[in-house]
């Protein structure tokens, strides 16, 4: 199921491809995000949460976002491991870089 949804000024968005966006919550500043299943709505759709694919627009230079996560799973091994999500801010940032 993907979604498009306002919060304030900020458009979420996961209505394409791969898109796993599932509901978007705000708390003050804060953003709480819920994700939805790894492969969902296909026969190998999984009970983890493991991985997040969305779009936030509406914003300008130097607004600061709190996004929280709230349902996905623990990836304490993956960053033993040295992985990192990666964000993507158009135009300054076209390639995406990790987060640290």
């Amino acid at each position: 199921a993907q979604m498009q949804c306002t919060r304030g000024k900020f458009l979420f968005r996961s209505d394409f491809c791969s898109g796993n966006l599932r509901a978007v919550e705000q708390v003050g500043s804060q953003f709480l995000l819920t994700i939805g299943a790894d492969c969902e709505d296909t026969p190998f759709q999984a009970h983890a949460k493991s991985w997040f694919y969305f779009s936030v627009a509406g914003g300008k230079k130097g607004d600061k976002l709190s996004l929280s996560i709230i349902n996905m799973a623990k990836q304490k091994n993956l960053f033993s491991m040295g992985h990192r999500p990666v964000v993507r801010a158009e135009p300054s940032c076209p390639r995406g870089s990790h987060v640290p």
